[in-house]
């Protein structure tokens, strides 16, 4: 276990700097200070029973972690904040990256957390990163980034010298009144669509194998080409390594699950849902051009809101969206569109970097500006030859 002190970094004492997989430890302590292990010192189930005590959700599993952090570049770290008498009140799992490559890798070192940190004691996620922050600082990380799929309600960044914030927003489905009063909750255009797809004799399937994975990823291309036709932006799909990376750490383990809705036999759309510690979230969805003619998306979302109703989940993430969605100039419309449709309530949050080092932040740029005009240089040369 690695104690490393958020009341010393917070004071300002003098420790000893050391990488991820070593620690420190301030005796005097009177206030909750952060723990570290690495992978091979944390044991899975007992690290799935803490988050999921502490109320959180797939993003916080340890099994999730592997689906981000490339061993070649990332050491992942398990943090528990533990008061003076021992107890955890609060929990976080992220990485230290960096290149391999010294001393680039011992000067630049980021940190990412999966997952807003939890808490026990009714702490704010905010003030929990800024701890967390503080003590990654005296690591010598220079960067902390943070993720926020599956945010509760209230944390948000102000962006600001030191904080580069993205805002995003998810929509969430309480499923608790029951599939009649969803369906009447539903915008009638939405519907139509699962009425006019059920009339084509859609089936649903549900899949852990890899092959439905790799489905599911073609008919994200699908969309992924249809959304660059229609904004002309750049839509990202995930590859063959993304895609194997969550069948083996996800869905193989049935913390998710590939809904795919089938016509004759050949899908048409499929959406990745993640479910544990009672909480849904839809990770992935696409469609082929097929599909999206009949309306198969809206009827698989059905489906699996029907599903996830009768097996008792409380509440549905339909996934992210464009926080400013809701006007229609903006790409993202469409699927902030679709996604409200269903009666689903919009919850704001945001990915937020924070500059740890600010001098070694401007180094990582002036170095990055570098590098850019490097490659720029050698490209107009080899036009030339």
């Amino acid at each position: 276990m690695r104690h490393w002190s958020s009341a010393a970094a917070e004071a300002g004492l003098s420790t000893v700097e050391s990488g991820p997989a070593q620690g420190l430890r301030e005796q005097a302590s009177i206030s909750p200070a952060w723990t570290f292990d690495d992978a091979r010192e944390t044991h899975p189930d007992q690290w799935n029973a803490l988050v999921a005590e502490l109320g959180g959700n797939v993003f916080h599993h340890y099994c999730y972690g592997p689906t981000l952090y490339n061993p070649s570049n990332s050491k992942p770290f398990y943090a528990r904040l533990v008061d003076p008498q021992g107890r955890c009140a609060g929990a976080a799992m992220g990485a230290i990256q960096g290149s391999r490559l010294w001393p680039v890798g011992a000067i630049f070192k980021h940190a990412h957390l999966s997952a807003l940190p939890l808490s026990r004691n009714g702490a704010s996620a905010k003030d929990s990163i800024e701890s967390l922050g503080r003590v990654l600082r005296k690591q010598g990380v220079f960067t902390l980034t943070v993720d926020s799929y599956g945010a509760p309600p209230g944390c948000e960044f102000a962006d600001s010298p030191v904080a580069n914030v993205v805002p995003r927003a998810e929509f969430h489905l309480d499923l608790r009144p029951g599939t009649e009063i969803l369906w009447k909750a539903m915008a009638g255009t939405r519907r139509t669509q699962i009425r006019r797809a059920e009339r084509e004799g859609l089936a649903l399937r549900l899949g852990w194998d890899l092959e439905d994975v790799q489905s599911l990823g073609r008919l994200i291309q699908g969309s992924a080409q249809r959304f660059q036709q229609s904004s002309g932006e750049h839509f990202e799909s995930p590859g063959p390594e993304k895609l194997e990376l969550l069948w083996q750490h996800l869905v193989r383990n049935r913390l998710a699950t590939v809904f795919l809705a089938e016509k004759d036999g050949q899908p048409l759309s499929a959406n990745l849902v993640c479910l544990w510690n009672g909480e849904a979230y839809n990770l992935l969805a696409g469609s082929n051009l097929q599909g999206f003619k009949i309306g198969a998306a809206s009827w698989l979302y059905w489906e699996i809101i029907k599903r996830l109703e009768a097996e008792g989940v409380a509440d549905f993430n339909l996934g992210g969206v464009d926080p400013e969605g809701h006007e229609r100039h903006r790409s993202g419309h469409g699927l902030y569109a679709f996604k409200a449709d269903f009666g689903a309530r919009l919850l704001r949050c945001c990915n937020v970097r924070i500059i740890l080092r600010p001098n070694r932040y401007r180094l990582y740029q002036a170095v990055g500006n570098l590098r850019t005009r490097g490659r720029r240089v050698m490209a107009r040369g080899a036009g030339s030859k």
